[in-house]
């Protein structure tokens, strides 16, 4: 047969062989450079558009994304004049050095029957109950 070498003779010299561990190696680098990828895009883009919550505290007023709700774990909320009809929330508390929405940082904000919201910042949590 031409083309094949006989029977119990190793391949000719120059004939590539598969590495396996090779396409491995190659295919985790590049979910790696994919994932990297976005988070720099992620960040790029809240540079360009700020946080728009960054120099809110206790007291202030956000108006907070419609689609908010038990399976949203992104949204987003700007902080807005009380008098606003927008303002459907007050923040009542702000614990610093955390993103961790599902801890107990803002229990001590929150009274039973309220109707609270937690929302993470850049290395911040805003704790909010929505107005009456």
């Amino acid at each position: 047969m031409p083309g094949f070498p006989p029977p119990g003779f190793p391949p000719a010299e120059g004939t590539p062989r598969k590495n396996k561990a090779l396409g491995k190696v190659l295919g985790v680098l590049g979910a790696i450079v994919v994932i990297a990828v976005v988070v720099v895009i992620k960040v790029l883009i809240s540079s360009v558009l700020g946080d728009a919550t960054a120099d809110a505290k206790a007291g202030d007023c956000v108006s907070i994304g419609k689609e908010l709700g038990a399976e949203v774990s992104e949204t987003t909320a700007e902080v807005v004049d009380c008098s606003s009809a927008e303002a459907g929330y007050t923040i009542v508390g702000r614990v610093e050095g955390t993103t961790d929405v599902m801890g107990t940082a803002c229990d001590q904000y929150f009274k039973e029957g309220d109707d609270a919201v937690i929302l993470a910042g850049d290395d911040y949590l805003l704790c909010v109950v929505a107005k009456p």
